[in-house]
């Protein structure tokens, strides 16, 4: 009987396969971080897009009227975001006409809140951080335009609008300590 040599691979063979693959790693991992980044704009500016049809569909329901856009001249609280006079505020009226949840709905009980904050939410940008104050009050990436309120107005109607077609009706408004871009619907 004649041994069979078993051959391995060498040392050297084994570290040159080793430093093949890190180097076509290194060359694909930054097209994986843009390809992230990409999908995470498209799907930003998906949710603006949303925004903006949920806002024409109300417009069209409510005589042109804007919802307002806030329950208070501050920060709203989930308190605030739940109370029933805080029904025609943007983030409340506009999610019925979008088919999804108001924010009454995650304000109404505690462990709802941070289920505000999942990625799919309509509410964020998908790479939006949020600050320690999540749990205190509802904190958002996307925004109404508030611009188009008129200060000591209650209402505001879409025809007042010079340049209509020139103005954003939402915003990636970002978060606090944020970094933030220009998407805008």
């Amino acid at each position: 009987m004649r041994p069979i040599a078993c051959r391995g691979f060498t040392l050297i063979e084994l570290l040159v396969v080793i430093a093949i693959v890190g180097i076509l790693a290194s060359l694909l991992l930054p097209a994986f971080g843009r390809a992230k980044a990409q999908a995470q704009r498209i799907a930003c500016i998906s949710n603006l897009r949303q925004w903006g049809n949920g806002m024409i569909h109300y417009l069209a329901d409510h005589d042109e009227f804007f919802p307002r856009e806030n329950a208070v001249d501050n920060i709203n609280s989930w308190d605030q975001a739940a109370d029933t006079t805080s029904g025609d505020v943007w983030y409340n009226a506009l999610p019925p006409e979008m088919g999804t949840k108001p924010l009454a709905t995650y304000a109404a009980i505690t462990a709802n809140q941070m289920d505000f904050y999942e990625k799919a939410a309509l509410f964020h940008c998908p790479a939006a951080r949020f600050s320690a104050g999540a749990p205190t009050y509802p904190q958002f990436s996307l925004a109404m335009n508030s611009k188009l309120m008129v200060p000591g107005a209650l209402v505001v109607k879409y025809s007042a609008i010079q340049r209509a077609t020139q103005t954003p009706l939402f915003i990636d408004s970002g978060v606090p300590g944020e970094n933030t871009g220009t998407s805008r619907v």
